[in-house]
């Protein structure tokens, strides 16, 4: 023990309540069953939970996705339960975006993703890395073309660095779905 001068205890973490979202506060996270939020023991209709305001701090990032999965399915199995009348979604695929868009959400579709993961491995390998990630939502937005500053579009944009490393825009030919899903 001589060598060793501080020592801090970091395990555990403890949800927070939201506003109108029924919470177990003994157990420190977002009370329900199998994922489906409960309020007094009963199932809370159209509300799920994952993750670690699921379950508690458990498992790794290998554990949330399996336990996202399982969430996501009792959904699905809900939703085959519902009568048509019962049902307030919109199945279609495009149903998400909209409703993101209506309330002026910013999103990134699959082909967007895409364009961040080439910038973030070209980014990566000119440090001699497998990738650099981009961490803050306003530089992806900027590498996309999505900020309120920019006038084109981000099949029309291409982000590059400046000499501190932030993202900066510039304008160029749009890419082909080939060229960003190679």
């Amino acid at each position: 023990m001589g060598g060793i001068g501080l020592v801090f205890r970091a395990v555990g973490y403890r949800g927070i309540p939201i506003p109108g979202v029924p919470f177990d506060d003994h157990a420190g996270h977002i009370a329900n069953v199998e994922g489906r939020v409960t309020a007094a023991n009963v199932v809370v209709p159209g509300e799920y939970v994952v993750g670690w305001a699921k379950r508690g701090p458990s498992g790794l990032v290998g554990t949330n996705r399996a336990d996202s999965i399982a969430t996501v399915q009792a959904m699905l199995a809900d939703l085959k339960e519902m009568t048509a009348s019962e049902q307030s979604v919109d199945p279609s695929l495009n149903a998400t975006p909209r409703l993101l868009a209506a309330k002026g959400v910013k999103s990134v579709d699959f082909v967007q993703w895409k364009t961040l993961d080439r910038i973030e491995l070209t980014r990566g390998a000119a440090h001699g890395k497998v990738r650099e990630k981009v961490t803050r939502v306003e530089d992806m937005l900027a590498a996309l073309c999505m900020t309120t500053s920019s006038m084109v579009t981000s099949t029309q944009c291409q982000a590059t660095t400046d000499k501190t490393g932030r993202i900066v825009q510039e304008a160029y030919n749009p890419l082909s779905y080939a060229e960003v899903c190679e």
